[in-house]
């Protein structure tokens, strides 16, 4: 199974702990000022383009777009606010998990009185359907 990655490709298994304090913040392209944190850049790990940590001051809002060859997930760990795809709007607090799939348009609000945070993992669309991954398989002894 070791075969299956080239690990040297990939720097990600150069810095396999990362602290969020010691990434630099930059900003997100869909908003004004939203803090972005990335955590994983593409190329890092296989078929993830990145994981960020996003901080949305109140107010804020990370401005509609979509994606036609990725789809991203959004687990927000604070606050609260709105979440739009395509036309269906939804409140989403800490906890809140959204999918958006390639071509969907999705958009973030904050609209609490204390900064929304969220990882958000943006997944390529070129991973095999099947996974090589090396487990072991555990059963319960009666």
């Amino acid at each position: 199974q070791q075969d299956l990655i080239d690990t040297e490709r990939f720097d990600g298994w150069k810095r396999p702990f990362v602290e969020t304090g010691d990434v630099e913040t930059s900003y997100a392209s869909h908003g004004d000022k939203i803090e972005k944190k990335v955590l994983v850049k593409r190329g890092e790990i296989p078929h993830i383009n990145q994981i960020a940590h996003i901080r949305l001051k109140p107010g804020q809002v990370a401005t509609a777009n979509s994606h036609r060859d990725m789809s991203e997930v959004f687990m927000l760990t604070k606050g609260k606010g709105g979440f739009t795809l395509d036309s269906e709007k939804r409140g989403v607090k800490e906890g809140s998990v959204v999918r958006a799939m390639p071509v969907h348009s999705h958009e973030v609000t904050n609209t609490g009185k204390e900064d929304l945070e969220m990882i958000v993992v943006a997944v390529a669309h070129d991973c095999p359907d099947e996974s090589h991954a090396n487990t072991q398989r555990y059963s319960k002894k009666s």
